[in-house]
């Protein structure tokens, strides 16, 4: 992935020198860039259930001074 990004870039900016000074936010170089963008940091945010696949949150110590117990009647 960080090949892949680094080959867009590097694509993107030999586009962006080529073009000169006649670019806008619509230009396909700057779209490429923000999409690929995007994607990786979809990615970055997905890997995270890798991370904390693992993790459990639990409460230690007594429940009574951390919860408030609520009774249900049935």
């Amino acid at each position: 992935m960080f090949w892949w990004l680094v080959g867009v870039v590097i694509y993107c900016l030999v586009g962006l020198i080529k073009e000169g000074d006649d670019m806008n936010h619509d230009d396909p170089y700057v779209v490429i860039i923000e999409w690929n963008l995007a994607l990786v940091g979809m990615t970055w945010l997905l890997t995270f259930v890798l991370d904390w696949k693992d993790v459990y949150l639990t409460l230690i110590g007594p429940i009574e001074g951390t919860v408030k117990m609520i009774e249900v009647d049935e």
